[in-house]
């Protein structure tokens, strides 16, 4: 899986796309709002065409998604730089 965030910008924007071997990538929209010292994410899941209810209401992809997110943001250096001028990637 490789994942491919928005570029880097002040506005809390953190869409991203999600490429799996042999599918068409998924364009996910997601926003980062700060809240006292730490931050809200919004994800946003879309029902996509040909998607079933079961897979559209599964969760636990989401649950493991979001921890390997925060393991992530969570080693970011301490400089406050998280994603590059052309985006991040990770394989």
């Amino acid at each position: 899986m490789i994942l491919r965030f928005s570029p880097r910008n002040s506005s809390g924007i953190l869409d991203h796309q999600v490429f799996l071997e042999g599918k068409a990538s998924l364009t996910t929209p997601m926003r980062l709002i700060e809240n006292d010292e730490g931050c809200e994410i919004i994800y946003t899941q879309l029902q996509r065409p040909g998607m079933t209810e079961e897979a559209f209401t599964e969760v636990e992809w989401v649950t493991s998604d979001f921890e390997a997110l925060r393991s992530m943001l969570e080693s970011r250096p301490s400089n406050g730089v998280v994603f590059g001028d052309e985006g991040y990637e990770t394989a």
